[in-house]
């Protein structure tokens, strides 16, 4: 059985796909938490190391963002495809298990195929697996 590792929130929209979408996963609560913040997230960023001119550019207007809506607006215009999976992992770090909640909401409010709940799996895991090291880190 594949996990997603889902907030209340989330879970809330996960039991709103239809049963044929939810078939087959098991949903684990989300119970870490990380107090992130624009300073933090600034720290992050820079020190990532991307080989990608356009994320760098990225990352230099990320760390300039300093609300959280802002962040989430910028995150929505991200196409990820085509990225290698080094800089990924550098931009999921830089941006935080935080910045991937936007998403995952997204990918269950939209999902119409197991495809869709498979991306919203990949990315709860990639914030539960970021939110495990943030926490074991003393602040």
């Amino acid at each position: 059985m594949a996990t997603l590792y889902l907030t209340p929130t989330e879970q809330k929209l996960f039991e709103k796909l239809s049963p044929e979408l939810r078939e087959g996963w098991e949903v684990e609560a989300e119970k870490l938490v990380f107090e992130d913040t624009p300073q933090k997230r600034r720290i992050r960023l820079s020190i990532m190391r991307v080989n990608d001119p356009w994320m760098k550019a990225l990352t230099d207007r990320v760390a300039s963002v300093n609300s959280e809506q802002e962040l989430a607006s910028l995150i929505e215009g991200i196409d990820l495809k085509g990225i290698s999976s080094d800089d990924l992992t550098e931009i999921f770090f830089g941006l935080g298990p935080d910045a991937l909640s936007w998403p995952i909401g997204a990918q269950l409010v939209e999902a119409a195929s197991d495809q869709d709940v498979e991306a919203a799996s990949a990315l709860s895991t990639i914030r539960h697996y970021l939110l495990e090291q943030f926490c074991s880190v003393p602040a």
